[in-house]
């Protein structure tokens, strides 16, 4: 299987405790279909988290996301959500496999936007749509 790469864009923001954080999307193909997509957190230049997305199917599922220990609780993990859910529309998870600090996440998307559950597919979905 060839896997391209391709680098889609750039979010930069430098925060008053003058901290250089940048967001980089990566898109993943086979052959002509877009697999997955990460967003990357680099923090002051160094790859501090990411999300990535299966996009292989209409779900968007989040199949993987961390955020290094010591940016832990700064709200980084969930901006890569949002980034996420601001470029796909609606990203899922299997919700009772996600890791707690995962959860806490998706707890907080579910304050604020809508979201749909699947008991039978044991699924969350988030929406791009402010309740």
């Amino acid at each position: 299987m060839n896997v391209n790469q391709y680098i889609v864009y750039i979010t930069f923001v430098k925060t008053k405790n003058h901290m250089v954080i940048d967001v980089i999307t990566e898109k993943f193909h086979t052959k002509d279909k877009l697999t997955s997509v990460e967003y990357n957190l680099y923090i002051n230049g160094v790859k501090s988290g990411y999300v990535s997305i299966d996009v292989s199917t209409n779900k968007n599922y989040v199949t993987v996301s961390h955020v290094m220990r010591k940016y832990r609780g700064r709200g980084f993990g969930k901006m890569l959500y949002l980034t996420a859910l601001e470029n796909h529309r609606k990203i899922s998870t299997r919700y009772h496999h996600a890791s707690r600090s995962a959860q806490y996440i998706w707890e907080s998307l579910v304050k604020t936007y809508t979201f749909r559950t699947s008991f039978f597919e044991d699924t969350l979905t988030v929406y791009n749509r402010r309740k």
